[in-house]
């Protein structure tokens, strides 16, 4: 019975083995190498004999000599189930055969292909230059076809992950970005922009923006992430004040899909973040949620972060690839470009040409450098990536491009604020058979100007709060319609067609139009705050 159960082991063994041997043969017809084409195809040779011998069956999809450098990519299909530390183990000993070192290996989730890259081990820009080799391929340099791509990746993502190693020109970046960014937000939110630096390093770092230096709102390790927590809670409470002001709206209005929803006023901020990997190596999620937190709002809140790293991966922020891809990022400098290649995994025909572009900007760097020019302008490029969109390398803009007609509110302490008026008896809200009117709004009083941090209603028996019984967002609101409409009582307009198209044209730009929908839903909001004005008239009394 033994026998007979052996007998049947080795069948099946020798048939396994047959089989092997049969499709082994037939990855042997398929395309291999030739040694004589080339540098390339000598190293894919290699890796293809170093994986067959140690029975990892590969068929060879495509490889590439970059031009204009000693480094080499291979594109493989490899069989399921190898082992990366078995596939890192091999390749390294080819590429320590052919003088490149360890070679990098990624997977192509779109074509389920694995990429082996071998090239000169480098780790800074100097030993990229002496890897070039001068073979005879040149490839022409080129630029996005949009010349205001800058402008553009600041108004699509409304946040923005920098690396770049130092002397990359990320503090030249910086000032450009703020403001670009600035200029953009004027024209969309007519508000000014603030900016808050958090800086772990204090002072060995220097904020030039517009031609000045910024002291950072937050210095050294312990106020950086204090900082951050800061950042966090902005975040909440613009979320908070926009969802009371959402709440306060009567049923009728909201269901109404010609109103137009009021926007709570708040001034767009720059959060920007030194060190952001060095904060996180010491904080962890205590810095990473309040970062992501901006990430996905930044755009409702208008709180944009900008966060400062000289590490690649989103990992090393505490970010995931999905938060990630919310920001704009830029990868400065050819060494940390061809990293970023490997962060962001661009389609494989795009990931060659990104290569070829980052090498063929640095055999221009280089030849430069040997005319005399210390820091030529062509060495200041980026790899960058605007959130949903592929992938693309640039030259980088020059320093103060965008400071032109640029006014940051560096300070929001330092603001040119008003305090709130005191409300007299006969003053804002006097009636039209009793007092007169203030006169013209001058922007004075917060509550006109939507400013919530120093709006305080005042405290009396008329006060807004007790009667309208809402938010402080609706406070601010009503109040300002019900100043503009006493004043018009007082200048002789009495009447609800003279009244509402003035006072209601910013929530229904339509109600000029009598009998319009919208005209109707502004003489509904007309009366609501005739009630409130009636009451208040009651309280006094």
């Amino acid at each position: 019975m033994h026998s007979c159960y052996q007998a049947e082991i080795e069948l099946r063994e020798n048939t396994i083995a047959a089989l092997q041997e049969k499709l082994k043969g037939e990855f042997l017809k398929i395309k291999r190498p030739n040694p004589k084409d080339g540098f390339a195809a000598w190293v894919a040779q290699l890796l293809m004999d170093a994986l067959e011998a140690h029975e990892v069956f590969c068929i060879l999809r495509s490889y590439q000599k970059i031009p204009g450098v000693r480094a080499v990519s291979i594109w493989l299909d490899i069989e399921l189930g190898v082992s990366a530390k078995k596939l890192e183990s091999l390749a390294k000993e080819v590429g320590s055969h052919v003088k490149l070192g360890t070679p990098s290996i990624t997977w192509d989730s779109d074509e389920c292909l694995y990429e082996f890259h071998f090239a000169p081990n480098v780790d800074d820009e100097e030993e990229l230059y002496a890897a070039i080799d001068d073979d005879g391929k040149e490839v022409k340099i080129s630029e996005p076809d949009d010349p205001d791509w800058f402008r553009r990746a600041v108004r699509t993502s409304y946040s923005c992950l920098v690396h770049g190693p130092m002397g990359a020109g990320k503090s030249v970046l910086i000032n450009n970005y703020v403001c670009a960014g600035e200029q953009e937000l004027r024209k969309l939110y007519n508000r000014p922009v603030e900016i808050k630096i958090i800086d772990p390093k204090f002072p060995d770092s220097e904020w030039i923006i517009k031609n000045k230096r910024i002291l950072p709102d937050y210095r050294g390790w312990e106020d950086a992430i204090d900082g951050v927590y800061a950042m966090g809670d902005e975040i909440t409470r613009r979320l908070e004040v926009a969802k009371a002001l959402a709440e306060s709206i009567p049923q009728e209005l909201y269901e109404d899909p010609t109103y137009q929803l009021p926007v709570s006023d708040r001034n767009p901020t720059f959060w920007i973040i030194d060190e952001g990997a060095a904060l996180h190596e010491r904080y962890k999620q205590d810095f990473s949620q309040p970062l992501k937190d901006g990430f996905w709002v930044a755009r409702s809140t208008l709180n944009i972060p900008i966060v400062i790293g000289q590490n690649p991966n989103c990992s090393n922020y505490g970010l995931q690839v999905p938060d990630a891809a919310n920001a704009t990022r830029f990868f400065l400098g050819a060494s940390m470009a061809l990293k970023g290649l490997d962060e962001i995994k661009p389609p494989r025909d795009l990931k060659s040409k990104l290569r070829q572009q980052i090498y063929a900007r640095l055999t221009v760097v280089r030849q430069k450098k040997k005319e005399g020019i210390d820091k030529p302008p062509e060495q200041y490029f980026a790899l960058v990536c605007i959130q949903s969109e592929l992938p693309f390398i640039t030259q980088l803009p020059p320093p103060n491009a965008f400071s032109s007609f640029s006014n940051l509110a560096i300070d929001s302490d330092k603001n040119d604020r008003k305090s709130a008026r005191p409300e007299s008896d006969t003053g804002a809200f006097a009636p039209p058979d009793g007092g007169e009117a203030d006169g013209e709004p001058d922007g004075s009083n917060p509550a006109l100007r939507g400013d919530f941090d120093d709006y305080h209603p005042p405290v009396q028996p008329s006060d807004m709060g007790e009667i309208l019984g809402q938010t402080l967002a609706s406070q601010i609101r009503d109040a300002r319609k019900i100043e503009q409409i006493k004043m018009l009582w007082a200048s002789g307009k009495t009447t609800m067609r003279e009244i509402v198209p003035e006072v209601f044209i910013d929530e229904f730009p339509g109600c000029k139009t009598i009998d319009s929908r919208q005209y109707k839903a502004a003489c509904l909001r007309y009366k609501q705050l005739l009630e409130l004005i009636k009451n208040e008239r009651e309280t006094e009394d």
